[in-house]
């Protein structure tokens, strides 16, 4: 990690406050920190091997969707139907517009990182439609860049971001996950798709 170590240390603090609870629960967590995940491309693995067990479909054919919802942390009182309700994610470059909901600019001269609301991560088939693509690097809760003329929508973890040259697909811009700020391929953790107003030209 770059973190400082005085943040680090709180970061792994909490997150074994976090499996202290679950321990104690012992039930699926109603709320997940993202941010506070060894491993989150562990956490996405889950949510499609849930999906595929319960809809008997083939693991390849289904992705993880993002329902980024309207509520905090605290709003949350159970665990969803299916799939895991996250939160610690941010973006950079651009924010959430909670009442539109989809991407938006961010304001003039300002970076981030912008806090999404708490995310509902699910399985369901993987869309069919054009557009998206691969793009260079980025990392979890860091930052990014726009690219295609969309708003830059790199999601983060905690301190990662996201790639900046990857276009929209439809109306949902392909977002790539970074679990740190380096925006290495070894940070990358997975690529959202998340609403905005840009169609892909």
């Amino acid at each position: 990690t770059d973190r400082a170590l005085a943040s680090f240390v709180l970061v792994l603090q909490s997150a074994a406050e976090q499996l202290a609870a679950w321990a104690i629960d012992c039930a699926f967590p109603r709320l997940i920190g993202l941010h506070l995940c060894t491993a989150p491309s562990a956490l996405f693995a889950s949510v499609l091997l849930d999906a595929a067990d319960r809809t008997t479909a083939a693991l390849d054919t289904l992705e993880v969707a993002a329902d980024v919802t309207k509520r905090q942390p605290e709003h949350i009182d159970i665990a969803p139907r299916e799939g895991a309700y996250v939160y610690g994610a941010s973006l950079l470059c651009a924010q959430w517009d909670t009442q539109g909901g989809c991407l938006a600019d961010a304001p003039p001269h300002a970076k981030g990182p912008f806090a999404l609301p708490v995310l509902h991560l699910r399985g369901q088939p993987m869309r069919t439609s054009g557009g998206g693509g691969g793009g260079s690097g980025g990392a979890g809760g860091g930052g990014g860049g726009s690219g295609s003329g969309a708003p830059a929508a790199p999601a983060s973890l905690s301190s990662a971001s996201a790639a900046a040259s990857i276009p929209p697909s439809g109306t949902h811009y392909v977002c790539p996950v970074y679990r740190s700020a380096a925006r290495t391929p070894a940070a990358y953790v997975y690529a959202l798709k998340l609403r905005t107003r840009v169609h892909s030209s």
